[in-house]
């Protein structure tokens, strides 16, 4: 897989295309990627997706809870086959173009036989060009339109709002079958306050603040660290035995592993809860818990 850092960068080639945000990168994404390359035949699959999420533009105050890396993402869309992806700046500029501008234009850099969009897929200003306005479009600059439909598990509607719904209440397993993957956070080891490490039990803190995350808790993970798996033991919360502050921790513990990890990229894969995150009478109660709770490890 070829990745372009702007359209200038385009190879002019005829291709199949695909454009979207792809929050997550969801089994409802998935399916557009497996009906791309079936209609790639002899031309070459290319995704135009963002650098940084659409909604940091006209809501920069408000944080977007990632459910996905751009470095997870790139690795997805490479697992899945695609041939050119193009990552974007979604800028001013570029939400201003109307869908027969940004398409014309498009064209003329990409030119593409093919796009295939999801179902509720709009494109160009204020998400104003909808099938209704795509169609003749499609027909005036010579290419050919698809919208996917809906994609459902247990009759529910996959999306990226529905996961992340899930994931606020702790379900897991929904969290997992609508992204046809264990949920995974992913960053580099952050220097801690060795709370851990004091207690007989190092853990690698990650920063958590701008994750979409399941409930404060302890959990059974798996963690990623160079090419190597281990289980592990991760908190989501505030320590309250050992802490003082509110700020929220994500911290893991990956039982026999001794070296120093920080600065390190870690993928904390998220298994199952274990149990809620409690204030222990004393130092020595936490670590009986601890140890307990490592027994239920994998």
């Amino acid at each position: 897989m070829k990745i372009h850092q702007s359209l200038q960068s385009a190879l002019r080639k005829h291709c199949v295309l695909t454009i979207g945000a792809f929050d997550g990168l969801h089994l409802g994404h998935q399916s557009i990627f497996r009906r791309l390359k079936e209609c790639a035949d002899k031309t070459s699959t290319a995704v135009i997706t963002f650098s940084n999420h659409p909604k940091t533009l006209f809501n920069p105050d408000q944080p977007v809870y990632r459910l996905v890396s751009l470095e997870q993402k790139i690795a997805l869309f490479a697992q899945l086959g695609v041939d050119d992806l193009y990552l974007v700046p979604f800028t001013r500029e570029l939400s201003e173009q109307s869908p027969k501008a940004f398409l014309s234009n498009l064209m003329q850099q990409l030119p593409f036989s093919h796009l295939i969009l999801g179902h509720d897929a709009h494109v160009g200003y204020a998400r104003s060009g909808g099938p209704a306005q795509l169609k003749p479009l499609a027909n005036k600059l010579n290419f050919h339109l698809e919208y996917l439909p809906l994609l459902c598990h247990d009759d529910k509607t996959i999306s990226s709002s529905a996961i992340r719904t899930a994931l606020r209440l702790g379900d897991l397993a929904t969290v997992e079958a609508y992204l046809g993957r264990p949920y995974s956070v992913v960053g580099p080891v952050l220097k801690g306050a060795g709370r851990g490490k004091h207690l007989g039990f190092p853990t690698a803190n990650l920063d958590p603040s701008d994750w979409c995350l399941p409930p404060i808790g302890v959990y059974e993970t798996e963690v990623i660290l160079g090419n190597q798996r281990y289980p592990s033991l991760t908190n989501i919360g505030h320590a309250p035995t050992v802490a003082t502050q509110r700020q929220l921790v994500l911290e893991t513990h990956i039982p026999n592993h001794s070296h120093d990890l920080y600065g390190q990229n870690l993928n904390i894969i998220f298994k199952s809860f274990l149990r809620p995150e409690k204030k222990f009478p004393s130092i020595e109660a936490l670590q009986a818990q601890i140890r307990e709770d490592i027994q239920h490890l994998d």
